[in-house]
């Protein structure tokens, strides 16, 4: 009968705290929405930038709210996203470059454009294969009027891009900026709150067994 109570009171508090972490997870997603905000979206971006924070503010926080939290097989665990293990795929591509700090002043070359310069008459093939090997967001499944690579400032690049086009290129607004860790204040928030959530289900574990009349 010992058995049979023990085993009852760790499955019902099982239970309770995977489903009190489940309710908090909204809380989890307000504070990193939050948190984004603050860190992106209070810097000064040219109106025609394709880098504004704007632009992947909804796939962020689709991803945040989708990221697989809460992890149970004997031991509950509540994972919280990093640079390692959250999807940076696709458009967001760009947040990854922001959080690990980008270094050097760079222009926006929109695709759009690079396709205008690789069909420039006269441009060197040498030329030619260094703006395609430029590093941007150039993924398919990205709208082309989004894609842009990076372009040094100084380089010779720059000044044949602007030449060619007859017209000066965006600055990219997250030049020379240390990188901006978008997960440690979400992880200080759940620090902050998980041991109250856990008590919580421990709480409601044991009365739902009183509920049932077994008692520990």
């Amino acid at each position: 009968m010992y058995n049979k109570v023990v085993d009852s009171t760790k499955t019902s508090v099982h239970k309770a705290i995977l489903l009190e972490f489940g309710q908090h997870l909204p809380d989890i997603v307000e504070a990193a929405t939050n948190i984004y905000e603050d860190l992106l979206m209070g810097i000064t971006i040219n109106k025609d930038s394709l880098s504004s924070p704007e632009y992947f503010f909804d796939t962020y926080i689709d991803r945040i709210t989708n990221f697989n939290y809460i992890k149970s097989t004997t031991e509950i665990v509540l994972e919280i996203p990093n640079e390692e293990t959250f999807d940076f795929s696709g458009e967001l591509a760009i947040l990854k470059m922001i959080t690990e700090g980008v270094v050097g002043n760079y222009l926006e070359l929109p695709e759009r454009d690079l396709n205008v310069i690789l069909k420039a008459k006269g441009l060197d093939d040498k030329v030619k294969r260094r703006f395609r090997s430029l590093p941007g967001i150039s993924e398919a499944d990205i709208p082309l009027s989004r894609r842009f690579s990076l372009l040094n400032s100084k380089s010779d690049l720059a000044n044949i891009a602007q030449e060619i086009l007859d017209k000066k290129l965006i600055h990219f607004p997250f030049s020379n900026m240390p990188p901006v860790d978008l997960f440690i204040n979400l992880e200080a928030f759940v620090q902050e709150n998980i041991n109250s959530w856990i008590s919580e289900g421990i709480n409601k574990g044991l009365t739902q067994l009183k509920e049932e009349r077994i008692y520990v």
